[in-house]
């Protein structure tokens, strides 16, 4: 049996969760190297700020395309690092470049001022315009994308990034900085960082940093925005959820079973926006939960490279040790499972899918995220109490709604208090829409024009014709 994976506290480590080889260590930074990052990102904005939008345009294109050669060899890397099917890493490779090619699209509507008449004599005009450099701390679990998705729209209006990404991707980590810096023909629009947690103070204190993104941990808001406030700094968080799959009782059945699977399984259940808690009406709950265990037993685990799996390790063994205590407690305050799994006995990165059911309204699997692949399902009749029920959780991040009947499926996702809906298919981002949560999923959007705008400063300018 392998030891457990610890990340260890004075560096960044790599390490293949599904073998538990080391591949790499990263020290952190000294204040020599945070200071000349700073500086280096100062001289960065000073040239990036003054581009056309026709050259930001081709720094979309040209990062677009080096993402598209790049998709099979980088695809390996993030799966050694972090553990996901390899089809599932070149997923959102690709799906990167798709946001730079909505940007391209889009930039010189985004960046063009609006024209607002005041009366026969005046008008204002609201003018966006760069102001600096955002900090990005991002997360594991789609290292590739999650970073793309805050940093091109950042970039594209004219501020630069400095990132930090998460201890255990330091190589993917890289690669965003070289492909960034490849793309726009200059350093320091986006510079990798390798600091500790208390370091994000240094940097937000500095005037040259305007702002940060962060997705993360609730505990991981809370310290960043804590800095943040202090330093009058504006945020942007995505800190999770736990979303909702509602089928109500016209829903197709198997259909809605099938995406359901889907939509707990991608990225070995650790999504943000992965289906969590699954509210199944009452009369059609015995039927449905029959063909989700059936599909969910057929899913191969194993090797992330081997294309024949669609499930592998989670990205560390503590993960799933926390994963696994959840259940416990959670069938301890009288739950059942439906299908048993649980941490490997010979590859403890490895949880084998978990399908509880007569779960407690204050067990773990009620009330907290649940980061692997583990499904709760919870039967319902009245549709006012489940929406009561759901809504009843501290997240609100997505959902996913189903019924053969679209208006009144509408109707019931506008009644969910999530920041995302989707309705009859699983719920994901999408560069054309904004992106974020509510409560204690956080504040503040990614992507579309609403990304776009984020960080940038609304100028207004008042003028007058007589």
């Amino acid at each position: 049996m392998k030891e457990g994976v610890l990340l260890r506290s004075d560096k960044y480590i790599s390490i293949n969760p599904y073998t538990g080889n080391l591949i790499r260590e990263f020290p952190y930074w000294d204040d020599k190297q945070i200071d000349q990052s700073i500086r280096s990102s100062k001289q960065a904005y000073h040239f990036w700020s003054h581009t056309t939008i026709e050259e930001r345009k081709s720094f979309l294109a040209a990062l677009s395309e080096f993402l598209k050669v790049k998709a099979d060899d980088w695809a390996v890397i993030i799966t050694e690092e972090m553990g996901k099917p390899l089809s599932q890493s070149k997923a959102e490779i690709l799906k990167s470049a798709t946001l730079c090619d909505y940007y391209y699209q889009q930039l010189e509507v985004l960046s063009q001022p609006r024209m607002i008449p005041l009366d026969n004599k005046r008008y204002g005009m609201v003018k966006p315009q760069a102001q600096g450099a955002v900090l990005g701390m991002m997360p594991w679990n789609f290292p590739i994308w999650q970073a793309i998705r805050f940093a091109v729209p950042v970039i594209s209006g004219g501020n630069v990034v400095l990132l930090k990404h998460a201890q255990n991707v330091g190589i993917t980590a890289n690669l965003i900085e070289e492909a960034i810096t490849h793309a726009a023909g200059l350093e320091g629009v986006l510079i990798n960082t390798f600091i500790t947690h208390d370091d994000i103070a240094r940097y937000l204190q500095d005037e040259h940093i305007v702002g940060a993104s962060l997705t993360g941990s609730e505990r991981a808001g809370v310290a960043v925005g804590r800095i943040a406030g202090i330093n009058i700094k504006k945020t942007v968080m995505e800190l999770g959820g736990s979303d909702v799959f509602i089928v109500l009782e016209d829903a197709d059945l198997e259909l809605s079973a099938e995406i359901a699977v889907k939509a707990r399984l991608n990225n070995n259940g650790q999504t943000c926006i992965a289906a969590k808690r699954f509210y199944i009406h009452k009369n059609i709950y015995p039927k449905w939960k029959e063909s989700f265990v059936e599909i969910i037993k057929s899913k191969k685990i194993g090797d992330p490279k081997d294309h024949s799996n669609e499930l592998s390790g989670l990205a560390r063994n503590d993960l799933a040790e926390t994963l696994q205590a959840q259940v416990d407690k959670t069938v301890s305050m009288g739950a059942r499972k439906l299908l048993s799994g649980g941490v490997d006995k010979d590859n403890p990165s490895i949880y084998h899918p978990e399908i509880i059911e007569h779960i407690d309204s204050k067990s773990p699997l009620s009330c907290e995220e649940t980061f692997g692949p583990v499904a709760a399902l919870f039967p319902f009749e009245d549709e006012q109490e489940m929406l009561s029920r759901v809504n009843a959780s501290r997240y609100g991040l997505g959902a996913s709604v189903w019924s053969t009947d679209t208006d009144h499926a509408i109707a019931i996702a506008d009644q969910v208090n999530a920041g995302s809906v989707a309705v009859n298919q699983m719920m994901s981002s999408d560069p054309r829409l904004p992106f974020g949560g509510i409560k204690k999923s956080g504040f503040g959007r990614e992507m579309s024009m609403e990304g776009f705008l984020e960080f940038l400063n609304l100028k207004t300018i008042i003028v007058s014709n007589e």
